[in-house]
């Protein structure tokens, strides 16, 4: 028997719940695995106020097939849809009006005094 634990963000525990609990009893069905999300006081330091963590048990074999099934339930939040849409947006506009914020090259002076021009070494 052995046990992993796998750090997430909260929003994507829940997911992984997914409505009474139908997602995660698959993937333990499927991997003959027990799978927790543990509360907030098995938050390692390192982890973000909103983490959670899921932990795995199980046969070896089970739980290696357990964590892929789990990423790749989680691989759908990989990108955050809210954005591409403003990223579509910006993509479209022409040029011209992309640039309008970027300041005209300007090219650098001489070094200053004191400093040789072949400094580096």
């Amino acid at each position: 028997m052995v046990c992993t634990r796998l750090l997430v963000a909260a929003t994507q525990a829940g997911s992984l719940i997914g409505k009474q609990g139908a997602t995660i009893k698959s993937i333990q069905d499927a991997s003959s695995c027990t799978i927790r999300v543990l509360g907030e006081e098995n938050l390692p330091v390192f982890a973000l106020p909103d983490d959670s963590v899921v932990e795995i048990q199980g046969e070896p074999t089970g739980v290696h097939k357990a964590v892929e099934l789990i990423a790749s339930h989680l691989r759908k939040f990989l990108v955050d849809r809210s954005v591409i849409g403003v990223f579509e947006m910006q993509m479209q506009m022409p040029n011209a009006q992309a640039n309008q914020n970027v300041p005209p090259h300007q090219s650098w002076g001489p070094p200053p005094q004191g400093f040789p021009m072949n400094a580096g070494g």
